[in-house]
Parts: structure tokens; sequence; C-alpha cells
């Protein structure tokens, strides 16, 4: 249990990234197609971080169950920053 807590840490800030980046970058796109990239680019920040020690995260990702709640992650990232970007403009 104390292993998926580690993992799930390391994989919060690249969400948060991926999410952050395609909401600069991907424009026009459907919710779905957004969603899709940011697990694409966290898919290729795993890859990169295998070095890091973190490399049993991107085999939890290619498991079905953990994909989608990856991407229930992604969707509450994105809640919390449009729900702070509408308070901040109410302000």
């Amino acid at each position: 249990m104390l292993q998926w807590v580690k993992i799930a840490a390391s994989i919060l800030p690249m969400v948060v990234s991926a999410v952050q980046w395609v909401e600069q970058f991907v424009r026009g796109e459907s919710s779905q197609a957004k969603q899709d990239s940011a697990v694409a680019v966290i898919r290729t920040l795993l890859s990169i971080s295998r070095t890091t020690g973190i490399e049993s995260a991107e085999t939890l990702l290619s498991d079905p169950d953990t994909e989608k709640i990856v991407r229930q992650i992604v969707d509450l990232v994105v809640l919390l920053e449009n729900t702070v970007a509408k308070k901040r403009a109410a302000a």
C-alpha cells in the first residue's frame, strides 16, 4: 500500500504538468482529445523518468484500471484549475 502512495505522489506533479501543457498548446479539441493528450504526455514523462526509480508507475499506467484512475485525476486537476480561474476572474 505504501508503495502505491509513493507512486501516486510521483505521478501527481506529472498530471498537473501534462494538464497545463495540454491546456496551453491543444486548442479547439474535445475534452476527450485533451484527456488523451494529457495521458500521452504522462506516459512520455513516465518513460523518461525511469532513471528516477519510478519505473513501476509506467507499468501501472498500462493497467486499464489504473489508467482509468489517472484519467479521473486528470479530470479532477482540470476541474480544480477551472474553479480557481473562475474565482480569480470573479475577484
